[in-house]
């Protein structure tokens, strides 16, 4: 198991060190766009550009957890007896307990499993060791999932698509306000640096993702530790390990 723990750290200061240089390339460029926009656009179109930038960003895995969560509530709310469970059916350990003996719940649980397979790593804390995650403590994901079937939130990737055509018309109305006949190589800077910024958020943030998913592997070989320290009375709780000193 010692060796499992240091493989694990090992692959996260790697997985680390390339999070941190997409973090500073990102934010590099970003500084760049800044200081271009700032010295020909006009106010107005530089701030509206900046804000949005990364609107439409679909490739992160935030966005596409955000979206999952979506479904999940809309494939049950032409399914009364499922959506009522889910809305009054109690915490998280009672509700999914009476879903599995409904037998109209069996298409959700199924998109439930696969939701935890792919962001079961998340957690509000997500790198405190102690803090379980979403794979065992899904209470936030059905929160969420109530939430949307009590509001009719819509469609996320409706509005991601809007976004992503009204970026496209910003970021081209910067363009020409950055470009002019004697300086024309400022359009072609401009347009470098929206793709190395939109190149490295997505990057930054998905590497973010594989960082908790070490955490959480991690967590789970230190309360399988936790374990053989029980069996052997040196502490009383698995989670103990957690705070040993």
């Amino acid at each position: 198991m010692r060796e499992q723990i240091e493989h694990i750290l090992r692959d996260t200061e790697k997985i680390l060190a390339l999070h941190i240089q997409c973090t500073s390339m990102a934010f590099s460029s970003f500084g760049l766009l800044e200081k271009l926009t700032k010295k020909h656009v006009l106010p107005h179109i530089a701030q509206t550009f900046q804000t949005r930038l990364i609107s439409d960003f679909q490739n992160i895995k935030t966005v596409e957890q955000g979206i999952a969560i979506w479904e999940l509530a809309e494939s049950v709310r032409n399914i009364p007896s499922v959506a009522r469970l889910l809305l009054n059916g109690g915490d998280y350990e009672t509700i999914l307990a009476k879903l599995k003996t409904n037998a109209e719940a069996s298409d959700f649980l199924q998109k439930w499993q696969t939701f935890i397979d792919n962001f079961g790593n998340r957690s509000s804390q997500e790198f405190e060791l102690s803090v379980p995650k979403w794979d065992t403590d899904p209470s936030f994901v059905l929160d969420n999932v109530k939430q949307i079937l009590k509001n009719h939130h819509p469609d996320p990737r409706g509005n991601l698509a809007q976004q992503q055509v009204t970026s496209k018309k910003n970021t081209k109305q910067t363009k020409q306000q950055i470009k002019t006949k004697k300086a024309p190589w400022r359009g072609w800077l401009f347009e470098r640096y929206v793709r190395a910024y939109r190149l490295f958020v997505p990057l930054r943030e998905n590497l973010k993702y594989a960082l908790i998913e070490r955490f959480n592997i991690l967590r789970k070989l230190m309360l399988l530790y936790g374990e053989w320290l029980v069996h052997k009375r040196y502490i009383g709780d698995k989670e103990d390990i957690f705070f040993l000193e």
